[in-house]
C-alpha cells in the first residue's frame, strides 16, 4: 500500500498490541484501512504529494508539498490538538507542511473515508479518497 507513495522515511510496523492499545486509549474501533496502514508503516514522511484539483477543489492549486503519516503514538498525542476543531467522527492520522490534516472517518457514512481538513477554515470539507 505505502510503496506507491514513495515515502522518504517509514517507521517499523505497529504491532497488534500497539493497535489494540490505541483503540483502547481512544475508545474507538479503528477503520480497517487505518489498521492496515499502521500495520505496514507506523508513521512515515511522504514528500511531494499532490491532491488533484478535480478531486479537491477546496484546496487552491490542488497540491501539498508533503505529508507526515502519524505513528499510533502520535495519533493519540495529536488528538488533543484537534479536539473541538475536527468533528468527533473523524480521526486525524497525518498532516502536511502547512498544518492541514488528513483524517479518517470513524462512524456512519464517513467510516473509512479519508478527508482533508483545512486548518484555516477549520473544516474537513473535501473527500480526498474513498467512496
Amino acid at each position: 500500500m505505502i510503496d506507491a507513495l514513495h515515502p522518504r522515511t517509514v517507521n517499523p510496523p505497529a504491532t497488534p498490541e500497539e493497535l489494540s492499545q490505541l483503540e483502547a486509549d481512544l475508545a474507538v474501533t479503528l477503520p480497517s484501512e487505518l489498521r492496515i496502514l499502521l500495520a505496514e508503516a507506523n508513521g512515515a514522511w511522504i514528500p511531494d504529494v499532490a491532491i488533484p484539483d478535480e478531486l479537491c477543489p477546496e484546496v487552491p492549486g490542488g497540491g501539498i508539498n508533503g505529508y507526515s503519516l502519524f505513528s499510533s503514538r502520535k495519533i493519540e498525542e495529536r488528538r488533543a490538538v484537534y479536539e473541538g476543531r475536527v468533528s468527533t467522527d473523524l480521526l486525524v492520522f497525518g498532516d502536511d507542511d502547512f498544518g492541514n490534516a488528513l483524517c479518517i472517518g470513524l462512524d456512519g457514512p464517513r467510516r473509512g473515508k479519508i478527508y482533508f481538513w483545512d486548518h484555516e477554515e477549520d473544516v474537513a470539507g473535501c473527500l480526498a479518497i474513498g467512496n
